[in-house]
């Protein structure tokens, strides 16, 4: 009899524990039943150095696999010094390769560029995932205003066809996927980025993973990146 009250008692425990979970969680729900993004997000600088630092990781690896393969060492191309087939002397050899760079490193003048999610963003896009700066988000069911905190916020229609923004190049679609939001620009250059968004930590950290793919990646496959924000009081 003694087991099965403590074993009540535990149940009872662990259904209160859920249902309190559960309750912060709707504390994040609008009234529509979709995750309520609305807020003032500030960058957690801890979190983002060090997913920049393994961005640039990875961006460097892609790098070296999609650069051109160097020619092995001593190569000297058609035209060496071996004498021709029959006998004779053979003529003199050709000029041989270009030095080799510093150990670890590449031929000078081709150094690997350093990547910086920075240079990859246009200032035009820059309103969805500031790189400074806070994030300001107004979410609803059929609208999302987002910005730089304190700056005017820009409206993007939710799955509604394109919103066209002031420059008259760029085109952004916005959707709802599950409890994630999704918005992509299309600019006329061919250029695409995609920013998920996505909360944790009861509603208050938002991840942003931004893919950069099109005429504004310089690796193919494209870029993938990704930025913490934390809901301000």
């Amino acid at each position: 009899m003694k087991s099965i009250t403590l074993g009540v008692l535990a149940a009872l425990l662990l259904t209160q524990c859920v249902e309190a979970r559960a309750q912060q969680d709707l504390d994040r729900i609008t009234v529509q039943g979709r995750p309520d993004y609305s807020g003032v997000w500030t960058p957690d600088a801890k979190a983002n150095a060090e997913l920049e630092r393994l961005m640039r990781k990875v961006m460097r690896k892609k790098m070296k696999q999609a650069a051109p393969k160097e020619r092995a060492p001593g190569y000297e191309g058609p035209g060496g010094g071996s004498p021709p087939p029959g006998g004779g002397v053979g003529g003199p050899g050709g000029p041989g390769g270009p030095p080799g760079g510093p150990p670890g490193g590449g031929p000078p003048g081709h150094a690997m560029p350093e990547p910086n999610a920075h240079g990859v963003m246009r200032q035009e896009m820059d309103f969805a995932s500031p790189l400074q700066g806070d994030l300001e988000i107004v979410s609803t069911e059929s609208e999302f205003r987002l910005g730089r905190a304190g700056g005017p916020l820009t409206e993007i229609a939710v799955g509604r066809g394109a919103t066209e923004l002031a420059d008259g190049h760029t085109r952004v679609f916005a959707a709802w996927e599950q409890s994630q939001f999704v918005v992509e620009f299309n600019t006329d250059d061919g250029a695409r980025v995609t920013h998920t968004y996505a909360l944790e930590d009861q509603g208050n950290r938002l991840r942003v993973h931004t893919n950069v793919a099109g005429r504004m990646s310089p690796i193919p496959g494209g870029i993938d990146m990704e930025r913490v924000f934390v809901r301000k009081p």
